[in-house]
């Protein structure tokens, strides 16, 4: 497999993760009782904020691949 190791400016860390799987978690119970035209606008702002900056990051292979499950 490909190294997905990245330099950014922000280190990413374990608590960023946790902190992705919970929204994604959480979006994901607000699709399946609100449909994904009404939420759609929240998911985007939201992986501009907050995903997109992470991923531009600073992180290992381990924490990029797991990062990217994450925001998957």
């Amino acid at each position: 497999d490909t190294d997905v190791s990245r330099g950014g400016p922000r280190r990413v860390s374990g608590a960023d993760i946790e902190m992705l799987r919970a929204a994604r978690a959480h979006y994901e119970q607000l699709y399946r009782k609100a449909g994904g035209v009404v939420i759609r606008p929240r998911v985007v702002s939201f992986l501009n904020a907050e995903a997109a900056p992470l991923l531009r990051g600073s992180y290992g292979d381990d924490t990029g691949r797991a990062l990217h499950r994450a925001t998957g």
